[in-house]
């Protein structure tokens, strides 16, 4: 009889002991807000791991609820209520191996509904919790806190602590936290700016941020992706108006051959259609458009920008082929005058503007085949390599 009483004791004090200085196997273990197990701090901290010395904390937490910024969730205007929890571990009883971070997440949880942190009809408590030799922590909003702090804004306040736990400055560290949580969220009623917008963004920013490589590289893959669909929509566009152009040419070609008419020829050096019914009546310039000595007429732009680099007709290859005086009038005689007309396209105007048609898109896939084919075979064009 001794001995089971003897084994009984044994066994109540391994499991006792269990509960005592910081560590707890469960949240249902764990002493009630301002407990005398929590180090007398009052009911805003229970400190089982003795990591707290001084009345700071309690002070900047009372100071919170009492006189901290409102955030009106109810008709009198309210502040939130905010808890700090330390423990040395809560894995005990095993293998010794430290908690997770999903378990102290969960007991976390647990020790927050228990406590009934915050206002019930806000939900705006918060409970920091501190296991200082499983190395883990956790931050526990309620919803309306959440909204105001956000997970990733959580995420980099514990984050930055990181060189006070790793000197056991827990008490700094304590403090630390619970300083960002309220100049940087809780007193300015709103998550700042950068958090605001990362929620928004379902956490992407956060995420380039804290993982610069990898956004780095993924930066990298979208560039070369918007590069290839950018070429491929200008080598498309370069596609159509260069089909646009050589039917255009071939049109008024095809009309001039078989009519006679020869009012739809283009500019030769741009493909682009010129004005009807140029008379030149009055001078070397008409509706935008200027008249050679040989008689070819381009638009006035590409016949000033062809002759700035190279002082010859583009069709005939005439010399200094500009009328330098405008008609009638002046110097020019009427023979004069009538001689410079504008002169019906030949074959050196069809060939000089199907070469500078090609010359200007080359590099469109498929053009070498239309330099070395027929007129009438422009059905044989496609984007195939030359």
């Amino acid at each position: 009889m001794r001995t089971i009483m003897l084994v009984g004791i044994v066994i109540g004090m391994v499991f006792g002991n269990q509960n005592k200085n910081g560590f707890y196997r469960t949240a249902s273990d764990f002493p009630a807000s301002g407990d005398g197990e929590c180090g007398g701090h009052g009911r805003h901290v229970c400190d089982t791991a003795g990591v707290v010395h001084s009345e700071r904390l309690t002070q900047k937490l009372h100071a919170l609820e009492v006189s901290g910024p409102r955030h009106h969730c109810a008709a009198s205007g309210r502040s939130f209520q905010f808890g700090v929890v330390t423990t040395k571990s809560i894995s005990i009883g095993g293998s010794g191996a430290r908690a997770t971070a999903k378990e102290v997440q969960t007991f976390t949880e647990q020790v927050f509904n228990s406590w009934g942190v915050g206002h019930r009809d806000c939900n705006d408590g918060l409970l920091l919790f501190f296991a200082i030799e499983d190395r883990k922590n956790h931050l526990k909003t309620g919803l309306l806190a959440r909204s105001i702090l956000t997970d990733n804004h959580i995420v980099d306040i514990l984050v930055s602590v990181k060189p006070e736990l790793r000197a056991k400055k827990y008490e700094e560290a304590l403090l630390k936290v619970v300083d960002r949580v309220i100049n940087e969220a809780l007193r300015h009623g709103r998550p700042p700016t950068f958090y605001w917008v990362d929620s928004w963004l379902l956490g992407a920013p956060h995420f380039c941020v804290s993982n610069p490589a990898f956004s780095f590289l993924f930066l990298l893959v979208a560039l070369s992706v918007l590069h290839v669909w950018r070429k491929d929509r200008l080598q498309a566009a370069r596609r159509a108006s260069f089909e646009g152009k050589l039917k255009r040419l071939q049109k008024a070609r095809d009309l001039l051959s078989k009519r006679g008419d020869c009012r739809e020829a283009p500019c030769p050096i741009c493909l682009e259609d010129l004005p009807p019914s140029l008379g030149f009546e009055e001078g070397r310039v008409e509706q935008g458009c200027e008249l050679l000595r040989c008689g070819h007429v381009f638009h006035q732009p590409c016949i000033n920008h062809w002759l700035r680099n190279k002082p010859q007709c583009p069709v005939c290859r005439a010399d200094r082929p500009e009328i330098n005086k405008e008609f009638p009038g002046g110097e020019e005689t009427k023979a004069d005058a009538s001689s410079q007309q504008a002169a019906e396209p030949d074959s050196y105007f069809w060939f000089a503007a199907r070469q500078n048609l090609l010359a200007d898109f080359q590099e469109v896939p498929g053009v070498g085949r239309v330099r070395h084919g027929n007129w009438g075979e422009y059905s044989a064009f496609d984007s195939g390599e030359d």
